[in-house]
């Protein structure tokens, strides 16, 4: 959240506030998933954990392009 303080106020509510949600979402589904207590027989919490784990990976693909255009557009 530092990097995008000082954002340009063209890019703020396209693609900083993009970047910003997108982290978010990450952080909350990991939470999520480490809020699960599992054991090596506990094959449900597994899969649960797995879950959450894996849709915080379409939002951490779109926050790595959204900062890479951020950064060839001057926003970060």
């Amino acid at each position: 959240m530092t990097i995008t303080q000082k954002s340009p106020k063209q890019f703020r509510f396209s693609l900083i506030g993009r970047m910003q949600g997108y982290v978010m979402d990450i952080v909350e589904e990991l939470y999520y998933a480490n809020d699960i207590y599992v054991t090596p027989a506990s094959r449900s919490g597994w899969a649960q954990r797995q879950a959450h784990q894996r849709k915080a990976m379409a939002p951490l693909k779109l926050l790595s392009w959204v900062a890479q255009v951020s950064m060839e557009q001057g926003a970060i």
